[in-house]
């Protein structure tokens, strides 16, 4: 788990729906900037910067899925 029990029942606030909502959402996100990463690699030298820059935005959003998943896997154990 990503995030602490603790950390978890921080969210308990944000519906469950809205907090799977964020996480299919989210998955979307990582899969396109990825696409377009494996787009970009044709000419690597040429767009090293705008792969730099998503793969940061696929860093930043996996984060946030890893603590999304976090917050269910806590509310299926406690069942709130």
């Amino acid at each position: 788990m990503f995030l602490t029990d603790k950390q978890c029942a921080q969210y308990d606030y944000i519906p469950t729906g809205e907090v799977e909502m964020d996480l299919i959402i989210t998955q979307r996100e990582v899969d396109q900037l990825q696409s377009e990463v494996d787009a970009l690699r044709g000419d690597m030298m040429g767009n090293r910067i705008e792969i730099y820059m998503r793969e940061g935005k696929i860093s930043q959003r996996s984060t946030f899925i890893s603590k999304l998943t976090s917050i269910i896997s806590y509310r299926i154990k406690t069942k709130t």
